[in-house]
């Protein structure tokens, strides 16, 4: 990590900004997110553990990951906003994904960066494509609940249907599934969970159909934390995001 040594002049006015900034906050009660120093440390945090569940500090932890770190060094030396996806299971084991506006505090007097305001929001994800086909295929103007199919599938089976929605082959279920417990899978195992399992559990006869009945059904709306545990950052700041 980049040691940033501030000047006295620097100091004084991010110290300000912190302190002024705890007043405006007081107007905007739903601000999710805070103010970091050039050090990665948190200088001012507000509603990140009401929203998400788990501490301020644990989120901020998050975020000091090499990804993130070059990230923030990029902000420092360009002086232009960043805008990051974020998906983590945290502590709770709930999977969260939002997104956080990193935006320098410069101080005009200087022009140096003094700090970074982090604003994070949730992002609600949306499959629009599947709303849609399910109200042109049966005019359905509701999103069916999941729960209303209790199938008890295994962990494996939800996360291998994740992947299985978003057009994975065996092989890349396998590969994946394998990088993210760090364990050996291979393609047959998943080839037979496709056969044995999940064809049987949704009374179809191949995968084809079997996509059909799980879109049909929500199920690519599913995302189980077993597949968000490590979570990933991604910049994201040349692209628009839908929430």
């Amino acid at each position: 990590m980049i040691k940033h040594i501030l000047a006295e002049e620097d100091l004084t006015f991010r110290n300000k900004f912190v302190q002024d900034f705890k007043h405006i906050l007081m107007a905007i009660p739903d601000f999710m997110g805070g103010i970091a120093s050039l050090d990665h440390q948190p200088l001012l945090l507000a509603g990140l553990n009401e929203e998400f569940g788990v501490t301020s500090e644990e989120i901020f932890n998050f975020f000091r990951n090499q990804v993130a770190s070059n990230l923030f060094n990029d902000l420092i030396q360009s002086k232009k906003p960043k805008k990051l996806l974020v998906v983590r299971s945290f502590i709770n084991y709930l999977p969260k994904i939002f997104t956080a506006s990193w935006l320098p505090i410069i101080n005009p007097a200087t022009q140096q960066v003094v700090a970074i305001m982090i604003n994070v929001n949730r992002l609600e994800v949306c499959n629009m494509s599947s709303i849609f086909a399910q109200f042109y295929k049966y005019g359905k103007t509701n999103v069916q609940s999941l729960d209303s199919v209790n199938l008890n599938l295994t962990n494996r089976e939800k996360q291998v249907i994740f992947f299985f929605m978003l057009n994975f082959s065996s092989q890349d279920i396998a590969d994946l599934i394998a990088k993210i417990e760090n364990k050996t899978l291979s393609k047959n195992s998943i080839d037979q969970m496709f056969t044995q399992q999940l064809c049987p559990k949704f009374g179809v006869y191949n995968r084809k159909a079997l996509y059909t009945k799980l879109q049909d059904l929500g199920y690519d709306r599913l995302i189980p934390h077993n597949v968000l545990q490590d979570g990933f950052i991604l910049d994201i700041s040349d692209y628009l995001v839908f929430g």
